[in-house]
């Protein structure tokens, strides 16, 4: 029998999208571990973990407070790697979001991970380099609170700041002699490239701490100065069907999919889709989940 895969899930909001996710995807093969924001204060435990049936399920033993652009969001997905490992010697972990849906049927996602085992399914920007203002995001320091995001003064200020490191010659990455590389920060790694990184967990708070969106940074930087970017998915041209995920960046940020765009998820080769809100367009969700629950 193949050994089982976990799924890992950081949410923080419109829990009937996890609830659905959970729904599809239970499975004897699949256990899972979620990641609650510590924000949230009025989520039902004992009702998600009465939705899986043929699997497991774990809440983290801790809840970070989750910034957006911040390293706690480094520090969450390192929390789920640590906490699956500890159970389990999985095939394959795979990290989604709250607001991520499967577009394909559970047996289906098991068996295509399966048959392709021990490809890394990790979204790459670009193999072969990388812009140099991408580099930025962890050569300076970045202080980020949860305000940052919708806060006009503290962006301004924030930039202030930046500019004055670039001016008094600030370097984080002045005496490295790795390569940074940058992509989509879901994943679906096999176990033996989840305990590297676990290896690697002092380096990771070293160069990605003090970061900005340093989660589409770390795996990707880990990964291509290892021996294990031999084994990363190179089949497409886009960096999000190399991890198995539809995601539309040129319509969003990233696109929020509305039931006029069924027919692009259901015929894309992923393996999920991100992101969907019940605020925008209920339906579709409901759509997808009809149609893989027949």
């Amino acid at each position: 029998m193949q050994k089982k895969q976990a799924i890992l899930i950081m949410c923080h909001n419109d829990f009937y999208i996890l609830e659905k996710s959970l729904e599809l995807l239970d499975n004897e093969k699949f256990d899972f571990y979620i990641h609650v924001d510590a924000k949230v204060n009025d989520f039902d435990y004992e009702k998600f973990t009465k939705i899986i049936k043929k699997g497991n399920i774990f809440f983290t033993s801790k809840r970070i407070d989750v910034i957006w652009g911040g390293y706690s969001q480094i520090e969450t997905e390192l929390l789920l790697i640590k906490e699956a490992l500890s159970n389990n010697d999985y095939l394959y972990l795979h990290l989604i979001s709250g607001s991520d849906l499967p577009i394909k049927k559970s047996t289906e996602i098991c068996e295509y991970f399966e048959k392709n085992y021990p490809l890394e399914f990790i979204g790459y920007n670009d193999f072969n380099d990388i812009k140099e203002h991408m580099k930025d995001r962890i050569k300076y320091f970045h202080f980020i609170d949860n305000n940052f995001k919708n806060d006009s003064e503290q962006r301004t200020n924030y930039i202030k700041n930046i500019n004055l490191q670039k001016k008094l010659g600030v370097n984080r990455l002045e005496d490295t002699t790795f390569s940074v590389r940058v992509g989509a920060n879901w994943f679906s790694i096999t176990s033996e490239l989840a305990k590297y990184i676990l290896l690697n967990e002092k380096f990771i708070k070293q160069t990605f701490s003090y970061g900005y969106c340093a989660d589409e940074l770390f795996l990707q930087t880990i990964v291509y100065n290892s021996v294990f970017f031999k084994n990363v998915c190179k089949q497409y041209n886009n960096d999000n069907e190399n991890c198995k995920r539809l995601i539309d960046w040129q319509r969003g940020n990233p696109y929020i999919f509305r039931k006029s765009d069924y027919n692009e998820i259901m015929l894309s080769t992923a393996m999920f889709a991100r992101k969907f809100s019940t605020l925008v367009d209920k339906e579709i969700i409901d759509m997808i989940y009809n149609e893989l629950k027949k």
